[in-house]
């Protein structure tokens, strides 16, 4: 019994790290993050790009949607000089 206590404890202990350091904010964004979302920008816009299966709920936000929410928020910054 202890050792399924500890195990559980464990679990829910790496859970919650994975959801405090899941999002970055975008004044946190490295010149190189900046540099790779701009680039990203002059090659396909800034338009919300979407996924099918997102709009029919099947899914829940895909990687590339995130990656994509994150630039927009990151661009919107003001460079650091």
């Amino acid at each position: 019994m202890k050792s399924l206590t500890a195990g559980i404890a464990l679990l829910l202990s790496l859970l919650a790290g994975c959801a405090t350091t899941g999002q970055q904010s975008a004044a946190s964004a490295t010149p190189e993050e900046r540099a790779r979302c701009q680039a990203m920008m002059d090659r396909m816009g800034l338009g919300p790009q979407h996924s099918h299966a997102e709009e029919r709920g099947t899914i829940g936000q895909t990687p590339m949607n995130r990656e994509h929410a994150r630039c927009r928020k990151i661009l919107a910054q003001p460079a650091e000089q």
